[in-house]
C-alpha cells in the first residue's frame, strides 16, 4: 500500500510541478542550474549524462504503444538504470521528445538536480512495477 500512495503521489507531481527547462547544446538546465545532458541515439532512444564525471546515468527508450482509451498512440518510457543494471517501463504521459524526457525524470526525482541518480527513488519504482506486474 505504501508503494501505490508513493507512485500515485509520484504521478501525480508529474502534472502538478513546473520548472523552467531549457536546453544549450546537449546540456540541459533546469530552473537556471546546469542538470544532464541529454543524446537522442535514435528516433525513440535518449541517454542522459551526468555533467560532473561525464557518466551514463540513463537510457530512455520510448515505446509506442495504443490507448484504447483516448484512441490513440502514446509513447511510454522504459528506463534502464545504467549503474544499478535495471531496465524497467513507466505508466506515465506520453514522453514525445526531450523535453518531455528530462521533465519526467525530473519530476519523479529520479535523478537528483545535481545530475545523480537518485538509487532509493529508482530501486522504490522498480520494486512498485515489479509488483505491480506480477498481480
Amino acid at each position: 500500500m505504501k508503494q501505490l500512495v508513493f507512485v500515485i503521489l509520484a504521478l501525480i507531481s508529474l502534472n502538478t510541478f513546473s520548472q523552467k527547462i531549457e536546453f544549450e547544446k546537449n546540456s540541459v538546465f533546469v530552473n537556471d542550474k546546469e542538470y544532464v545532458q541529454i543524446t537522442k541515439t535514435n528516433d525513440r532512444t535518449y541517454e542522459i549524462w551526468n555533467l560532473k564525471n561525464n557518466k551514463k546515468i540513463l537510457v530512455i527508450k520510448t515505446i509506442k504503444r495504443f490507448n484504447d482509451l483516448k484512441k490513440e498512440y502514446v509513447f511510454l518510457p522504459k528506463v534502464t538504470f545504467v549503474e544499478l543494471n535495471k531496465t524497467w517501463n513507466f505508466e506515465t504521459k506520453s514522453l514525445k521528445n526531450d523535453f518531455d524526457i528530462i521533465q519526467f525524470i525530473y519530476n519523479l526525482k529520479i535523478v537528483f538536480p545535481n545530475g545523480e541518480v537518485n538509487k532509493e527513488m529508482a530501486l522504490n519504482y522498480y520494486e512498485y512495477f515489479k509488483n505491480l506486474n506480477k498481480n
